[in-house]
């Protein structure tokens, strides 16, 4: 991707079904207390 200061888009096919072939719900339980959503953030740089 070149930077010349213009956003690029990345994927351009999305596939509508929300469905995917391993869903986390499949396998694993909800854990009482835990929120729905949760976000992480994996870089070697963010915690330095």
């Amino acid at each position: 991707m070149a930077d010349d200061g213009k956003t690029t888009m990345i994927l351009t096919e999305f596939d509508p079904v929300k469905k995917a072939f391993i869903n986390p719900e499949d396998i694993v339980k909800p854990v009482d207390g835990m929120p729905e959503t949760a976000v992480c953030c994996y870089s070697c740089i963010t915690f330095v």
